[in-house]
């Protein structure tokens, strides 16, 4: 059985197909930078706290992991 990878404070993430079925008042294509788990990173109902750019600002969003697709980068490491 395949584990999702974890999820740490500065990684990339977008929505997942679940995640893009519920409506939200961003682009459902938006890469969003992690700042802040709650839990492990790992199973499904971790809370994740993301920063979005939205116009001439931020703003953070909270998102169970089972929504998020972790891209594999992080905003941090170049």
């Amino acid at each position: 059985m395949r584990l999702r990878p974890a999820i740490k404070v500065g990684d990339i993430v977008k929505l997942s197909k679940k995640g893009r079925r519920h409506p939200r008042n961003f682009p459902s294509t938006s890469t969003m930078v992690v700042s802040g788990v709650q839990g492990d990173g790992i199973d499904r109902s971790s809370l994740v706290t993301c920063r979005l750019s939205v116009d001439n600002g931020f703003e953070h969003h909270k998102f169970y992991r089972s929504e998020l697709w972790a891209t594999g980068r992080n905003a941090f490491k170049k």
